[in-house]
């Protein structure tokens, strides 16, 4: 037990000099809902296995930030691969939000360039419980919109259909 703890910890910090660099932490979840932390945890674990092939990741050449730059290369400018960027983002709560409150379709939100997507808690977990395809897809739609991805156009709809058809098989 003992060794295990520290290999943890030398993982967190770095590892050792000459060690593969270890596979991102999970994203950090603000939300205290049991069942919506269960089903998001593993709806983010799919989405990074899937933003971990090459098929998937086209997807952030179709779309590009407000100013007209891939997605993918506003990745490599700062740096970092999809997952690794997933892997910063943050997930509250966002339950008690008009954008929630208003709508019985919407699941999760964003502003293009926050890194902090808002889960409609309750709504996720009792749409995505028994499937969680479509709640990867989603994780990666609102990745997108982290990144800089605005919207209208592309629509929503169009937005989820091309990751869909890129990540989804």
């Amino acid at each position: 037990m003992w060794r295990r703890i520290l290999v943890s910890t030398l993982v967190v910090v770095g590892g050792l000099p000459g060690m593969a660099a270890a596979q991102p932490q999970p994203p950090t979840l603000l939300i205290s809902n049991v069942t919506t932390r269960f089903v998001l945890t593993r709806a983010i674990d799919g989405a990074m296995r899937r933003l971990d092939g090459p098929q998937c990741q086209r997807v952030l050449d179709e779309f590009a930030d407000g100013s007209g730059i891939s997605l993918r290369t506003v990745l490599d400018q700062a740096n970092v691969t999809p997952t690794q960027f997933l892997s910063r983002l943050r997930f509250a709560d966002g339950a008690h939000s008009p954008q929630c409150q208003r709508s019985d379709d919407l699941v999760a939100f964003t502003m293009p360039g926050n890194r902090v997507i808002f889960i409609c808690s309750g709504t996720f977990d009792i749409r995505f419980r028994d499937g969680l395809r479509a709640a990867e897809m989603i994780i990666i739609h609102e990745m997108l919109h982290a990144a800089g991805l605005g919207e209208n156009p592309p629509s929503s709809r169009e937005i989820t259909a091309r990751v869909t058809k890129r990540c989804g098989a």
